[in-house]
């Protein structure tokens, strides 16, 4: 009884706090310095030397580049972008899935834009990176929706949004009945950062604007302008290896040869959103831009399932980190967004680790997985939750007027199979040294071991990590919404759950 009691003032104590962010004043919950995040108030100080890769100095000022999360009715944040600009910054984008901008500031300028009454907090722009059939029969897949005894659903229809390192769209496992490509879509908001990278670092700017300089100097129209792309045209599309390997896992169609590699729904519709450069490293704006391009295409594409095999740092509450609050817009617009727990589930001593979920994994609202090893059985009797799947609580912290909150959510949500899982390699070409694939190059190992005969356009490899555990899950949502389209984010994540 008494745990009970305390589990009940925990969640009151939650939604109050909620609450109190969503509809009053942050300056009521918190104090200035109390909403610039403690790694970009670091560089505050001029003694602070070793600057991190979102600040440096520009014409002698030090600037960082920023996430600032508002609040407040001026949904286009007129006067937020304004005050920024006066005070020799720049907004790079506004974005529509959360109320919130990136930009460049001076950091002598952030206690004053902290400061501000629709100011609710303030982030740098941090890293995001990858988190890193026997699935089908392992998952209950196959079991369960193709023996004959339920309707055959292989997620036809169903569209799943892969926001990675891009979908090698004419790989045969990315092909249907027909031989064309069941990519249907793809922005590559990595490429066109990389691109543009230069112009993110000039002071009194706003990118964000249609005809702005970013289109004049680098012939790119700004991301939340930019018109949809028929087809996927790029002869390298997935560099790197990552994303493709993910998208195979979700909806690979691999009963064309031995070992089959077929993923959970082999026949959904895929959604190529490229937010990891060519070492599959991003940020944390270029996955928020991804969001945005979902949510705004979601139903005229049926977009339901939003795959993030990829974390940034949860130092942050939930309440305030720009990934978390991105992702329950997603899924408040019925979108099942999956996320993958991270990789780190031990210490570098081997030494199991608690509380290290990345975000937007401590969110409540989305599906956050860890990783399972099915010891290469179909039975379940032997699985067991793989070493290096990240545990929680979430530890995500908030300094309010009160004290300090911090999130203590138990998360993962659920586990899938995650270790050595066989899926497609991209942009092979056939040559005995593969290339166009970084992860292959650097790891030949990873195919040599699948076991496959590697034709070109049909190469496997193996890979462990819960960025593959993710999109099984990603792939059996499809399954569920294909069965019952009516079922919204909250029914899939807790069907999937028990």
């Amino acid at each position: 009884m008494l745990q009970r009691r305390s589990m009940f003032k925990q969640i009151a104590a939650l939604a109050s706090l909620v609450l109190a962010l969503a509809l009053a004043p942050p300056a009521m919950a918190q104090a200035p310095s109390a909403k610039i995040a403690p790694d970009l108030a670091a560089v505050i100080s001029p003694t602070v030397a070793t600057l991190p890769p979102w600040a440096k100095a520009v014409n002698g000022t030090r600037h960082a580049r920023v996430l600032i999360v508002a609040t407040g009715n001026d949904t286009n944040l007129v006067s937020l972008r304004s005050d920024i600009l006066a005070r020799g910054g720049s907004v790079h984008y506004v974005y529509l899935s959360v109320r919130a901008l990136a930009g460049l500031v001076p950091v002598s300028a952030l206690g004053a834009l902290a400061a501000r009454s629709d100011v609710l907090a303030i982030a740098p722009n941090r890293v995001a990176s990858r988190s890193g059939s026997l699935l089908q029969d392992a998952s209950g897949a196959s079991a369960a929706v193709r023996n004959g005894t339920m309707l055959p659903l292989d997620g036809s229809g169903v569209g799943i949004a892969v926001l990675d390192s891009g979908i090698d769209w004419n790989h045969r496992n990315m092909l249907d009945a027909n031989g064309k490509t069941r990519v249907s879509q793809v922005v590559d908001i990595a490429g066109y950062s990389k691109k543009a990278d230069k112009l993110m670092w000039l002071p009194g700017l706003d990118l964000s604007l249609e005809g702005s300089k970013l289109a004049k100097v680098t012939g790119l129209v700004p991301l939340s302008l930019q018109k949809d792309l028929a087809a996927p045209v790029s002869l390298l599309p997935d560099p790197y290896g990552h994303g493709t390997h993910v998208a195979s896992v979700a909806a690979g169609s691999g009963g064309y040869q031995q070992p089959n590699a077929t993923g959970v729904a082999p026949n959904a519709t895929l959604y190529d959103v490229r937010v990891l450069d060519d070492t599959g490293v991003g940020n944390m704006a270029d996955v928020l831009a991804g969001i945005d391009w979902v949510i705004q295409r979601a139903r005229l594409f049926n977009i339901r399932v939003m795959n993030l095999s990829l974390a940034a740092s949860s130092v942050d509450s939930f309440l305030v980190d720009p990934l978390a609050r991105a992702a329950r817009s997603a899924v408040a617009e019925g979108i099942v967004v999956v996320v993958a727990a991270g990789n780190a589930g031990k210490t570098a001593a081997g030494t199991e680790l608690y509380g290290a979920v990345g975000s937007p994994g401590h969110e409540p609202s989305v599906i956050t997985v860890g990783a399972s090893n099915a010891k290469g059985t179909v039975s379940r009797a032997d699985d067991v939750v793989a070493g290096f799947s990240s545990r929680g609580p979430t530890r995500g912290r908030l300094a309010t007027a009160g004290g300090r909150w911090v999130d203590n959510l138990i998360k993962p949500d659920l586990v899938a199979p995650g270790n050595k899982l066989l899926g497609a390699v991209s942009n092979l070409d056939g040559k005995a040294a593969p290339t166009g694939n970084l992860l292959a190059t650097l790891y030949p190992e990873l195919m040599a071991s699948a076991g496959a005969a590697q034709a070109p356009n049909q190469e496997l490899m193996l890979l462990s990590g819960t960025s593959v555990a993710a999109p099984a899950v990603a792939g059996a949502a499809a399954l569920l919404l294909q069965a019952n389209p009516g079922l919204t984010p909250p029914l899939v994540k807790a069907i999937l759950q028990y």
